[in-house]
């Protein structure tokens, strides 16, 4: 994050069955969002971005180093809501990187079994 930008992440799995039916209007969606806040000016006159990493078909070593490179890399500030089955399996990465996560979470049942996430936010 930047005095100019906010810069969000998510994994999703592209690779999956029937992906472009499925994962890729939750992308688009994001993206739309992300859009229609910045042609409003931002966040508080900062302009987001996001940058969606492909995991495959939900591979949760694929996804581990999506997270990764996100942080790493592309120096994010939250993961926001993805389509992905690996999902489940991030909790310690977020924990590792202090990195919150914003919407939809997993498809199971370790969103209500971690303290520290909720069905719209895990810190």
């Amino acid at each position: 994050m930047s005095k100019d930008e906010i810069k969000l992440g998510s994994v999703t799995m592209h690779g999956m069955a029937l992906g472009n039916v499925i994962a890729e209007p939750v992308v688009r969606g994001n993206f739309a969002a992300l859009s229609a806040v910045n042609d409003r000016g931002g966040v508080l006159g900062r302009r987001l971005s996001i940058t969606d990493c492909d995991d495959g078909p939900g591979e949760v070593s694929r996804a581990k180093a999506c997270i990764k490179k996100l942080v790493g890399q592309d120096h994010i500030f939250s993961m926001v809501t993805a389509i992905d089955w690996a999902t489940a399996s991030l909790h310690d990465d977020l924990k590792q990187y202090h990195l919150p996560y914003v919407g939809t979470w997993a498809y199971s049942q370790t969103e209500w079994q971690d303290r520290t996430c909720s069905p719209r936010t895990c810190r």
